[in-house]
Formats: structure tokens, sequence, C-alpha cells
């Protein structure tokens, strides 16, 4: 969000300067752009919003994936109330962040934001100063002067790469756990040659011994009725 924003801001730059040129106070102006990040953190909410119903019902509907695995009655979709929050808190950031990018723009006089945009003076790498880093190819020393140069968008960009590696290898992992789990039930503990039930009487000494005689495995079994 703050690199998006700082970018959007720089891009405008000339538009602001002549803004302010032509008469327009810098609250007015202020007033624009933050509606404007406003405006898009409504819009990105809304999406959102209606995207996640979607693919949580498609996944949990009993005609969808989740109803390969569970037998229910029926689904119902609820959203927690933390989740209002932080979509909440995230409007408020996203506008308060456009807020401080244009604010800084509309420092000094028209002229001044009339200049292009020009990027911070960067200060030589401590590793320019070794020999190693003249061996690199140009396009690698290129790579990363612009690191050093964009931080909070190589931050960004690095948190969004792990954000995405960890949804795709969670996704493929409970894929795989469940595939695992189907075989392993249905494959392992269903398949026995003879079953002994225990009543509801009989002490944890009694079915220790039991299964320790036999030499199998112990589970419980739960049946629940649901009346329409």
């Amino acid at each position: 969000m703050v690199t998006t924003m700082h970018r959007l801001t720089a891009k405008e730059k000339t538009q602001i300067g002549t803004l302010k040129a032509l008469g327009f106070k810098n609250r007015r102006i202020l007033r624009h752009y933050t509606s404007y990040a406003f405006m898009i953190g409504i819009l990105g909410t809304a999406i959102g919003i209606g995207l996640g119903y979607s693919v949580a019902y498609f996944i949990m509907n009993p005609n969808g994936t989740m109803g390969t695995y569970f037998d229910m009655p029926y689904w119902h979709l609820k959203m927690p109330g933390f989740c209002i929050i932080v979509m909440a808190a995230i409007i408020v950031l996203l506008t308060f962040i456009g807020f401080l990018s244009v604010k800084q723009m509309l420092k000094g006089t028209a002229a001044d934001a009339l200049r292009p945009y020009t990027p911070k003076k960067m200060k030589p790498l401590a590793i320019e100063k070794t020999k190693a880093f003249h061996k690199l190819s140009f396009g690698t020393r290129w790579n990363m002067r612009d690191i050093m140069r964009h931080k909070s968008r190589t931050a960004m960009s690095l948190v969004g790469i792990i954000g995405c590696t960890i949804l795709v290898v969670g996704s493929l992992g409970m894929r795989d756990t469940m595939a695992e789990f189907l075989s392993m039930y249905y494959d392992g503990a269903l398949r026995y040659s003879s079953r002994i039930y225990f009543s509801e009487d009989a002490t944890a000494e009694q079915r220790d011994k039991i299964s320790e005689e036999y030499g199998g495995d112990r589970s419980a079994t739960v049946g629940v009725q649901i009346e329409d």
C-alpha cells in the first residue's frame, strides 16, 4: 500500500503542481487524493468479500470440494467479527497513507510541485568499496543498487512473494494431507478381521488388557442423530 500510493502521487506530481498554480488550495487537493485512496480501499474490500464468499462456498458447500471428505446436512458461511475489524483497519490505513503521500508533495510552492519527481540521492554501498563488487556483471550491480534505493518496495515484494508461496504450499499440502487421511482411514483403520465392542461400564484397565491380548488398535465411535 505504501509503495503503491507513493508511486501514484509521484506520477501525479505535475498535475498536483498544476492544480496549485491554478489556485486550488492544498486542503482541496489533499481531500481529493485522500478520498481516492479511501475509494480504492472500499472497492478492494468489497471485491475481496465477494470473491472470498464465492471461493468459500465453492469449497464448503455439500457438492463442493469438502463434500468429498465430510457429509453434513447443511453448510452455513459466517464472517468472524475480527475480519470486519481488519477490513476497517485496512481502509483507514490506506486512507492515511494516501493522506501522508500527497501532503509530502504539497510542500513548497507550485513551482516546486511542477518539477518532476527526483529520487533521493543514494549513498554508495559498503560492498561497492570491495573488489568483488566490481567483478560482478553490470546487471547484478544495477539490481543491488535498485534494491537499496527502494527498500520499502523491495520489502513489500518479498512479503508478497512469501505470502503467495505459503498459500500455494499450504493448499497443495492440504490436498495431500486429506488424500493421505482417506488412504490411512479406509485402507488402514477400517481394514480389520474382527471388532470387539466394549460396554460403557468397561474400565480402562479392562480395555487395555484386551487390547494387549489381541494386539489390536483402540478407536472411539460416537453416534450423532440430527432431527429435522
